[in-house]
């Protein structure tokens, strides 16, 4: 295997690989909606004509419904501090706060919340049609109310 750091909004190796995955909601935190659409069409581009994606994202739809606003977790002898909403751009945003060995941390993570009528209209305009969806790891259903994951194979061509 060959490793590459590379900006997915960008083309690279056209028409070139059988199949691209996408793992652990690794998507949606561009600030754009021109940027992710972008993005799924490169990815179109780099498939072979038969080629498949395999897209692993959170239920938005689940996630939103049961989205705990405050939590307070301990790790490891460390007090996070966790504070969650969704934005008025459909963003599911979490921020972080900790401290550790004198020094305070914050982060914020900015995630959009795609359902699977998001990803059919993006797959749509690069060309590829989602073959198959899947609600978890084990490759069980997807349901929009039940299911933890929504994985989609997308296949460029003759699914």
């Amino acid at each position: 295997l060959s490793f590459f750091q590379h900006d997915m909004r960008m083309p690279y190796r056209i028409n070139y690989f059988d199949y691209i995955f996408n793992f652990f909601t690794s998507f949606g935190y561009f600030k754009t909606e021109k940027d992710h659409i972008k993005t799924v069409c490169n990815i179109a581009k780099g498939l072979r004509p038969d080629g498949k994606f395999v897209l692993d994202f959170f239920n938005a739809k689940k996630l939103v419904s049961n989205l705990r606003p405050h939590e307070v977790k301990q790790v490891g002898g460390i007090v996070f501090h966790l504070q969650r909403m969704v934005d008025e751009e459909g963003y599911i945003v979490k921020n972080i706060q900790f401290e550790d060995q004198g020094q305070f941390y914050d982060f914020t993570e900015r995630v959009r919340a795609f359902t699977l009528d998001d990803f059919y209209d993006m797959f749509g305009k690069a060309h590829l049609k989602i073959a198959r969806t899947f609600g978890d790891y084990y490759l069980n259903d997807f349901d929009e109310n039940e299911s933890d994951r929504l994985i989609l194979v997308g296949c460029k061509s003759g699914c």
